[in-house]
C-alpha cells in the first residue's frame, strides 16, 4: 500500500470545494491536519504532505503514519513495531501463530501449545490442536481401520470412501 502516488483506499480524489461548486478554477486546498468547514457529506481532513482528502479523522490520522514513520503498535512478543493494527494483527497469526479471537467479554486465553505457541480459550480446541503435534489418532474407521487425530475427518472420509454403507 504505497502512498506515493497510489490510491488509498479510504481517501477521495483531490477537488477544490470552489471549483466543483462554482465552476471556476478554484483555490488551493488546504495543507493543515485541522478539519476542513466544508458541506455536510464531503471530505473534512486533508493530508498536509500529500492533500489527499478524509471523511473522518481515524482513517486520516492511519493515513498519517506513512508520512510520518510513526509506528504506535507493537508486537507484543517479539517487540516489533507497525504504523497500522491490521498489519500487526497479521503479523501475531502468520510468525507467532497467536489469532484473534472475534468474541465479546472473553477472558485472555488459558491454553498454549507448547509445540508452537498458539493460545486457545478452549480446553477441547487445544486437545484436539495438541493431536497435529504429538501424531496421536484416536479416530479409527471401523470399516478399514485407518486412523484420525480429528473426529470431523473420520465423519469426512466415512462419506467419502465408504458412502454405499
Amino acid at each position: 500500500m504505497g502512498v506515493a502516488g497510489g490510491e488509498d483506499e479510504d481517501s477521495l480524489p483531490i477537488r477544490s470545494p470552489q471549483s466543483s461548486r462554482l465552476g471556476g478554477s478554484g483555490g488551493t486546498q488546504s495543507r493543515s491536519p485541522q478539519k476542513n468547514r466544508a458541506r455536510r457529506g464531503t471530505a473534512n481532513y486533508t493530508c498536509p504532505f500529500c492533500a489527499k482528502l478524509f471523511l473522518d479523522k481515524s482513517k486520516w490520522s492511519r493515513h498519517m503514519y506513512a508520512h510520518t514513520g510513526e509506528k504506535p503498535f507493537m508486537c507484543s512478543v517479539c517487540a516489533r513495531r507497525f504504523s497500522r493494527k491490521d498489519n500487526l494483527q497479521t503479523h501475531m497469526k502468520d510468525k507467532h501463530r497467536i489469532f484473534k479471537k472475534k468474541r465479546a467479554r472473553r477472558g485472555p486465553a488459558e491454553y498454549s501449545c507448547p509445540f508452537c505457541a498458539k493460545l486457545f480459550f478452549d480446553k477441547w480446541k487445544w486437545s484436539r490442536h495438541m493431536f497435529a503435534h504429538t501424531g496421536e489418532k484416536p479416530f479409527m474407521c471401523a470399516i478399514c481401520s485407518r486412523r484420525f487425530s480429528r473426529k470431523d475427518n473420520l465423519q469426512v472420509h466415512m462419506k467419502d470412501k465408504h458412502k454405499e454403507l
